[in-house]
Order: structure tokens, then sequence, then C-alpha cells
């Protein structure tokens, strides 16, 4: 499937609830997964949230639910960690990138 995607304010996101949908390593070959927790938090290059992720996962979309887009990304997942798990925030360069590649 296809997300729509969008760029959000500094801190906007912190707190609210997001989901990441992928296709987990340590799961059956070609199943996908999804977890929903709320943002720790929203930095200016990165989101930081809880949500339950594994590997094979990077680049998954980090995504919330929108009255006007529905479920449009905001990061993109790129890496877990102990306490917590990454995301790349979909930026002004970030927007402009993925435009760019969707037009090639």
């Amino acid at each position: 499937g296809r997300y729509g995607y969008r760029t959000t304010n500094s801190s906007s996101p912190a707190g609210l609830s997001s989901t990441v949908t992928g296709y987990p390593c340590d799961k059956v070959s070609g199943s996908m997964w999804s977890d929903s927790k709320p943002i720790r938090s929203a930095e200016t290059y990165k989101l930081t949230y809880t949500t339950d992720t594994f590997g094979c996962q990077s680049g998954s979309p980090v995504y919330r639910n929108y009255s006007d887009t529905g479920q449009t990304a905001i990061a993109i997942h790129t890496n877990g960690g102990s306490s917590y798990n990454l995301g790349t925030r979909v930026t002004n360069s970030v927007f402009d990138n993925i435009q760019y590649w969707s037009n090639q």
C-alpha cells in the first residue's frame, strides 16, 4: 500500500499515538505486523517511540491517522534500541526528496 506523508512542526507529535507497520524478521516471512504507542519525543530530525519493532523493519513508515489525509507518514523507522526506537522525521528536505523520487 501507499501512505501519504507530511511534515509536522517541531514538538507537535510528542505524546500522540503513532503506528509502525512492517515485515519483522522474527515473524513468518511475508507477514505484516503493526504496533501503536505514543511518541516519546520529537526532535528536529528524529522521533523516538516505544512502538514494538524488530530487525528488517527499517524503512517502514511511522504514521498517524489524520482527518484530512488518513494514514500519513511523519517519520521513517531507522533503528531500534533497548529503551526506545528511532525514526527520521519527514522534514521539508525529506518531503522534497520523497516527491522527487516518486516522480522518477
